[in-house]
């Protein structure tokens, strides 16, 4: 139970290698409307490996890469519910196709490999997801993009596809299921860029890359002048 606006209650937990938790956080209210709780997984120096903002029962998950002590931590949004509220988690060992927080940067990125899905979540306005993948040819990057929500009104995710110099080769925004292509010039390291519009949406997203070798027909960026 939340106290005030201004109380937070920490529950920690200690996992012996790779996994991911998955957390069921029960509220006495139920209210679609307005979210009265965060709740979020962070490990040892506080960095948040996932979190929800929700007024009514929820269930998300967070990738956990090292052994060690992590914590859940519930607190208010700025809207006091003081009822009780439950909780429990459920922890399976074991590598999974799941970012790996902190992927801020191309330097941090999550690798992941062609033709496989991976899962991820925007925990605010402000994180910045990063992936790298390694295409041995020239040809296209397919991306495709699955997230669990599906809005065809109001885009949530700016997605694009980046070389390894930082140069944006293909950028869209979204709110439900799209595909991003763009032309890859050379071999080489490339990263899929996932970050909030403004319109924060924590429900986790799903998405793979492709390539196709051959660039005929395709737009090779920078081509502005």
């Amino acid at each position: 139970q939340l106290q005030g606006v201004s109380d937070k209650d920490y529950y920690k937990f200690t996992v012996n290698g790779p996994g991911k938790i998955i957390v069921n956080f029960d509220p006495t209210i139920n209210n679609s409307y307005d979210d009265y709780f965060y709740v979020m997984v962070q490990d040892s120096n506080g960095q948040i490996l996932s979190r929800v903002a929700t007024g009514k029962e929820a269930n998300f998950s967070a990738y956990i890469e090292n052994s060690g002590d992590y914590y859940i931590l519930i607190e208010s949004t700025g809207r006091l519910d003081g009822d009780n509220y439950t909780i429990d988690y459920q922890f399976q060992a074991g590598t999974d196709t799941y970012e790996v927080e902190r992927n801020e940067t191309a330097n941090t990125a999550t690798p992941i490999t062609l033709d496989n899905f991976y899962n991820g979540q925007i925990y605010s306005n402000d994180d910045v997801d990063y992936f790298s993948f390694t295409i041995d040819q020239p040809g296209s990057i397919d991306l495709t993009f699955n997230p669990s929500v599906d809005n065809s009104y109001d885009d949530y995710y700016n997605l694009s596809i980046r070389n390894s110099s930082g140069s944006t080769l293909a950028s869209s925004s979204t709110g439900n299921d799209s595909t991003l292509t763009s032309a890859a010039e050379s071999a080489g390291t490339y990263y899929v860029r996932i970050t909030s519009t403004g319109r924060w949406q924590d429900a986790n997203y799903q998405f793979k890359v492709n390539s196709t070798a051959g660039l005929e027909g395709s737009e090779v960026e920078s081509n502005n002048s």
